[in-house]
């Protein structure tokens, strides 16, 4: 979050890749934890936290859903020993707007839809589908869920806002 504030305040750090830097991370030794988000090119992790090339497992999937691809990401952290995954959902997410409006079809969204209510409020449906995704992936993986039950990793839940470029935690 550290990170997020710099970003926002135009203080992001010059992160320069010259080939001992890039032989560092090739290592993979500095990973933080791991980030599901979403295929869209507004938001990068490592940009908006600030933080340099190998230090997230990113994962990303149309609307940031529980899709294996993502569930596995999040295994390979929390059997890594990473402290956490966060879904990272976002604003204005066209994945997420494609499905309210019936241009796309997506069971996983559509749960997360019918969860937000009546409201056809975005925001409201982009806020469930995040937290519904962060719920599916610990059911789905018996690894994430038993570092979760030992307190080893955490699944958290934070929307973007495309607009202002904050990151916020959401309470699951």
């Amino acid at each position: 979050m550290e990170g997020n504030e710099r970003f926002r305040n135009g203080r992001a750090s010059e992160n320069s890749y010259d080939a001992e830097r890039l032989q560092h991370i090739a290592r993979g030794t500095d990973y933080l934890g791991a980030v599901l988000t979403c295929v869209d090119g507004r938001l990068s992790p490592e940009i908006i936290f600030d933080q340099p090339l190998g230090s997230f497992f990113t994962c990303r999937v149309p609307g940031n859903t529980p899709k294996d691809s993502a569930v596995w990401t999040f295994e390979m952290a929390a059997g890594a020993g990473l402290p956490f995954g966060l879904v990272l959902g976002h604003t204005e997410c066209i994945a997420i707007g494609q499905v309210v409006t019936g241009v796309r079809s997506d069971s996983d969204v559509e749960v997360a839809h019918a969860s937000a209510g009546t409201a056809e409020d975005l925001g409201k449906v982009i806020r469930m589908n995040a937290i519904r995704t962060a719920e599916e992936t610990i059911r789905k993986s018996s690894l994430v869920r038993e570092a979760v039950a030992r307190g080893t990793f955490a699944v958290r839940v934070a929307i973007y806002d495309v607009h202002t470029g904050s990151v916020s935690l959401l309470d699951t």
